[in-house]
């Protein structure tokens, strides 16, 4: 998908450089754990932080249903379904960013 607005945001190279820090930190695919991907996961202003108080904020429970617009590689969701235990949907423009997402929430068991 050729795209004005998601083509500066592709993530050709973001796999790799993931798995390079997980390696890192001596983590692998089958070992990491959402806290290990907090410093990519939550790239938007305020981080853990602020998702932790809008979660509170909205009162979320397990029995909510989220949809997270604009997910990226899927920090957020992740978060919040792993703290939280409910259902979260994300969704973005960028192929690249789900592309990312989806084998990061198969390692943290965060995929259906």
């Amino acid at each position: 998908m050729s795209n004005a607005i998601a083509d500066p945001y592709a993530a050709e190279r973001l796999p790799a450089s993931i798995e390079a820090g997980m390696a890192a930190l001596g983590k692998s695919p089958s070992t990491v754990s959402v806290a290990d991907l907090g410093p990519v996961d939550e790239f938007h202003v305020g981080g853990r932080s602020a998702t932790t108080e809008l979660c509170d904020r909205l009162g979320t429970t397990p029995g909510s249903r989220l949809i997270d617009v604009g997910c990226g590689i899927g920090g957020t969701a992740r978060f919040i379904a792993s703290t939280v235990g409910c259902p979260v949907t994300g969704l973005d423009i960028t192929p690249g960013y789900i592309d990312v997402a989806r084998p990061l929430g198969e390692w943290t068991g965060l995929d259906d």
